[in-house]
């Protein structure tokens, strides 16, 4: 069964959903180096990208930089990860990859 959560963001009640393994597959796809970060992840400075949570929410990129604050967006952003478990701990992995090949780039040649 499909998880769902409601949240109220103002006077608006949010149902956010689990993602299929095709809407997972689908955002992981979309995201590359030339993508703009949205300024919802500048606020909420964590791994979860925007594209989840318009697909878990039904928002627009557009809703979650209207009028919106910063708490309804935290509240919001903590349900679509706790919804999507599977996704979250998927892209904390993928940070942590990146991180270390980063680490490996930058510090350049062993001196064995």
């Amino acid at each position: 069964m499909r998880k769902e959560k409601e949240v109220m963001i103002g006077e608006r009640a949010i149902t956010v959903r689990e993602l299929t393994a095709r809407q997972i597959d689908q955002i992981m796809g979309g995201i590359d180096h030339s993508r703009q970060i949205h300024p919802a992840e500048l606020l909420m400075g964590d791994h979860f990208p925007v594209e989840a949570v318009t697909a878990s929410t039904g928002l627009t990129a557009d809703d979650l930089s209207g009028d919106i604050t910063p708490s309804e967006l935290r509240e919001l952003w903590d349900a679509v990860i706790e919804v999507n478990g599977f996704l979250s701990n998927l892209l904390i992995r993928l940070v942590g990859v990146g991180e270390k090949m980063s680490e490996s780039t930058f510090a350049g040649p062993s001196a064995d």
